[in-house]
Formats: structure tokens, sequence, C-alpha cells
């Protein structure tokens, strides 16, 4: 049992729901361990992630990060820490992907597989500096899954590598038919994924089973076989493969079903296209440099049984874990 140092503040970065979902996971852990976790991160997001994958629900405090991408580029994102709330009454703190918590609590921990200074096209050269400085002067812990780990972290950062981040470790299903088509919710490829959809809606039904599609790009009058993503553990379940935007939350679960994920994003995302050429690395996904050439090439994964044992067996080499390793190790790790 823990004895001591047992309240964590969670904060989660409110750049999409990936980040959210990645904190969630972590306070199950933590509260299966015996420890406190508070959530600070965006209280309709949470819920939803709760109601969708019957979670366990932490304590919640509703915080807004002003942490998206033109939050960055504007500069409004450098004082994020501005808004929390007082933190000295907690034993540890965990903050995923925003390092400026270092400034208020040295002692804490980051998590995430990048930082946003060196993610993001565009950012001006005294931010990266800002960020550089940060990190000689705290060299901090963080906490990564290792399939998606910036090279750079393990220079800049004290990093623990660990497995994938799940509320499950596994929901595989074998009655696998289905495609999902998602462009996620912090990037800028609605118009090229809107297109492909469009495209697919006026030609036959290309597959046996439903194409669930990114719920903002679902119109009433596309044919019954395509749905509007829920993003359910059913969903999941049912993919044999996804063409999305590689975030880690979404990746994560289209990986822990057994789907094979076929990659589209922005350019000048510097973490995306590192996602992706990660996932390709390890031989569970496709990096496509077009939207409809990573459509093409789902279809024929889709068809291919040789194609999709090569996949299963990759994805057997994934550590599915990461979340009560992280929980573990924030919890045995507090005085270091």
């Amino acid at each position: 049992m823990i004895e001591k140092r047992t309240k964590v503040a969670l904060i989660a970065c409110s750049n999409g729901m990936g980040h959210v979902r990645r904190m969630l996971a972590l306070a199950k852990s933590l509260n299966e361990l015996g420890a406190n976790p508070v959530l600070l991160a965006p209280k309709e997001k949470c819920e939803r992630l709760i109601a969708l994958n019957n979670s366990f629900k932490p304590k919640i405090i509703n915080f807004q990060s002003t942490t998206k991408n033109k939050d960055w580029l504007s500069g409004k994102a450098d004082n994020w820490t501005k808004d929390l709330p007082d933190l000295s009454g907690y034993d540890s703190i965990v903050s995923d992907n925003l390092l400026e918590i270092l400034r208020i609590r040295k002692d804490a921990w980051l998590s995430g597989s990048f930082i946003w200074q060196y993610a993001l096209s565009g950012i001006t050269t005294d931010k990266i500096k800002s960020a550089e400085k940060i990190l000689s002067k705290y060299y901090p812990r963080m906490i990564s899954s290792s399939l998606f780990s910036a090279d750079y972290l393990y220079k800049k950062t004290r990093l623990f590598n660990v497995g994938l981040f799940s509320f499950y470790s596994s929901h595989e299903n074998e009655d696998s038919s289905d495609i999902l088509i998602a462009s996620g919710t912090g990037g800028s490829i609605e118009d090229e994924v809107e297109i492909l959809v469009d495209k697919i809606s006026r030609l036959s039904r290309p597959i046996l089973g439903t194409i669930w599609i990114e719920p903002a790009l679902w119109k009433s009058n596309m044919p019954p076989w395509m749905l509007p993503a829920n993003f359910t553990p059913l969903m999941y379940q049912k993919l044999r493969c996804a063409v999305v935007r590689p975030g880690v939350g979404t990746v994560t679960d289209c990986l822990i079903s057994g789907a094979r994920v076929f990659s589209l994003y922005e350019s000048g995302n510097y973490e995306m296209k590192d996602n992706a050429l990660k996932i390709e690395k390890a031989g569970v996904g496709e990096d496509s440099s077009d939207t409809c050439l990573a459509w093409d090439a789902a279809l024929d994964y889709y068809k291919s049984s040789v194609a999709q044992a090569k996949h299963n067996k990759a994805l057997e080499l994934l550590d599915r874990n990461g979340a009560m390793d992280a929980a573990a190790l924030i919890l045995g790790n507090q005085d270091s």
C-alpha cells in the first residue's frame, strides 16, 4: 500500500483527445495502485471518454491549457500555467507534453512523446530557445510510449520508456471487417479527407464491412455502409485497418484492437510525420504522402491474408502495459 505522497495531479494538454485519454488511462492505473489521482483537463472531453470506455472516473478539475497549434505559433501558449489552480497540495505532478510546469514544480514528471516547441513548423526561434533553457535547467523526468518517443527526448530529458497507454490490455476481435477514416481534431487535413470520403460515397461498396467516418465529415445522404465514427471499444474491435491522422490516442486504440494504421497528415507537422514513420518501422502501419494513396493501400491490405498475418506478428511485439508501468514509476520514484 502507498502510505504517503499519494495525491497526484495529472495535467492534460487541451489539444486533442489523445492527451486527455492518456491521462485518464494513467489515472485508472494510479487508482488501482492506491493513489489519489486528480485530473486537470477539459471536463467535457473527460466525461465523453469515460462514458465511451466505461472507465474509472477520477476527480476532474475543468482546465483548458490554451495550447493548441495556433496558440503556440501566436505566443499565447507560453503562459498557459497562469490559469492553473494551486498545486502545492499535490505530492506528484504529471504534465502531458507541457514542460512549462517545471517553472512551478521542478519535481514534476512530463509525459508524452514529443515537445511542442520541436514539433511545429513555423515556431519562432525564441520559443525554441525558451524550451531549451527549461530543459537544460531542470533536465526533467519524462515518461513516453517507446513506440512514439521522439529521438531528441533521449538527450533532452531523463526518459522512461513504457508501453502503449490503454484502458484495456487488449480487445481484439476475430470478426474485423470494418475500416475507419478519421482526420482527428488537432490538424488541418479535413478538406483532403472530406474529398476522399465524398468520392468513396459515390462509388460501389468497396468492402464487406462498415466504413466509419470522422463525424464532422459524415453526411446523412451517404450510403448505409458508411457511418459516423463513435470511437467506442466495440467500433475499434471491428476494425481491420484505419486511415487516420496518426495521433497517439487514436493509433493506440487501433493497434490494441489489432487494426493496421495507414497514416495521413498535414505537411509541416513533425510530430505526425515522426509518428507515421515509427509506426511503419514497427511493422504495424504505413506512412503515406497522399490521402488517396493511403486509402488504396488500406484496401490492398484489407484483401490480403498474407499481409494481415505479417501485421499480426508485428503486433505481438508491442508492449500494451504503459499506463500501469507509468503509474508504478511515478509512485516509486517520487524522491528521485
